[in-house]
C-alpha cells in the first residue's frame, strides 16, 4: 500500500466521521476483507470505491468507514505496508499496533459472539432440532434418511467463535420407510470469512448410517467432508438459529445384502445432501448473536 498525504487524510475522516457519503456513526474496531484483490492502494473516493469481490483481512476502523452499498465499505485501516492484509479472521482480530492510516475498499464481516452469564471462558453449548435428513443421490435414484430429533453439545473457548466442534446425536431415524441408526458422531462449525452470518461445517469424526438388519449401509468419512456449505445463523439472541443445507458430501454406500440399499454401492462419493435446523443456546445461561 502507498502512503496517503496528511491533508487528504484529514479531509476524508472529516467527512466520514461528519456522517457524509452514508458513513458509519459507530466508533470501533472492526475486521474487513479487502474487496477488489491487487487495488490495496488507497486514495479511493465515494465515486471510485465500487464493485465487490473476495480478497484478504485488515484491521479497520468502524467510525471512518464509508457505506457504499449493503457490506461494502471504504475503510481507515490501522496497518500500513500490509498489502495482502491478514491470512485468517483470528490474526485479524488479534491485529498489531496503529503505525498509520489509509483508505481502502473493504467488506465487513459478520462474527458470532458469544457472552456467558457470569461464566469464564470455556464455556458449554447446546442446541436441539427436529426433522434432519439425508439424501443420496446416483444412478437415478434417491435414498433417503429421515431423523425427526437431532441434539447437539459442544464448547465454545472464547467470546468471538469462529468455530466449533460438537457432538450431534440423531434419533427416530428411518432409511426409506425402514427403521435406522446413527451413530454419534463430531462434526465442527466454521463461521470465519463470512460476509453474512453464513459459514461451513466439517465432519470430524465418521458418522455411520445402517437399515434394520444391518443389510444397508453408508459411511460418512471426515475425508472428503472437512468444509461443506452452507450454514446460515440467525441474528440470535438467548437462542441462535443454525440452518444447514450441505451439499456434495463424500459418501460410501454398501449392500450387504443385494440391492438392500436403493442406491449402488460406492466409495466417498460426492452424491450426498444433509439439512435441518437447530436452535443453539449457552447450556448456562447467556447470548449467542452476530456481531456485524
Amino acid at each position: 500500500m502507498k502512503r496517503i498525504g496528511i491533508a487528504w487524510l484529514l479531509v476524508v475522516a472529516a467527512l466520514a466521521i461528519s456522517g457524509s457519503f452514508g458513513a458509519s456513526s459507530a466508533s470501533a474496531r472492526a475486521c474487513f476483507k479487502i474487496a477488489r484483490v491487487g487495488t490495496e492502494t488507497g486514495n479511493y473516493t465515494s465515486s471510485t470505491c465500487a464493485a465487490l469481490a473476495t480478497g484478504e483481512w485488515v484491521l479497520g476502523i468502524t467510525r471512518n468507514a464509508w457505506a457504499v452499498g449493503a457490506n461494502n465499505y471504504c475503510v481507515l485501516v490501522e496497518v500500513l505496508g500490509l498489502v495482502s492484509g491478514f491470512p485468517s479472521l483470528g490474526e485479524c482480530i488479534a491485529g498489531g499496533t496503529m503505525v498509520g492510516e489509509e483508505w481502502i475498499l473493504a467488506v465487513q464481516i459478520a462474527v458470532m459472539r458469544a457472552v456467558p452469564s457470569g461464566k469464564k471462558f470455556p464455556v458449554k453449548v447446546s442446541g436441539k432440532g427436529v426433522n434432519h435428513f439425508f439424501t443420496i443421490k446416483k444412478g437415478g435414484k434417491t435414498e433417503e434418511v429421515m431423523c425427526t430429533e437431532d441434539t447437539l453439545e459442544g464448547e465454545i473457548a472464547e467470546e468471538r467463535v469462529v468455530e466449533d466442534e460438537q457432538t450431534i446425536s440423531l434419533k427416530g431415524c428411518k432409511m426409506n420407510g425402514k427403521t435406522a441408526t446413527v451413530t454419534t458422531s463430531k462434526v465442527k462449525f466454521f463461521t470465519e470469512g463470512t460476509e453474512t452470518l453464513t459459514g461451513d461445517m466439517g465432519v470430524t469424526s465418521a458418522i455411520t448410517i445402517e437399515k434394520e438388519g444391518a443389510s444397508c449401509k453408508i459411511t460418512i468419512l471426515p475425508s472428503g467432508n472437512e468444509e461443506l456449505e452452507t450454514v446460515t445463523y440467525s441474528k440470535g439472541g438467548e437462542e441462535l438459529e443454525v440452518s444447514t443445507a450441505l451439499k456434495g458430501m463424500a459418501v460410501s454406500v454398501e449392500n450387504k445384502v443385494a440391492e438392500a440399499c436403493v442406491v449402488a454401492n460406492g466409495e466417498n462419493e460426492k452424491v450426498g445432501e444433509y439439512g435441518g435446523v437447530d436452535k443453539l443456546k449457552l447450556t448456562e445461561g447467556g447470548t449467542l448473536k452476530d456481531e456485524s
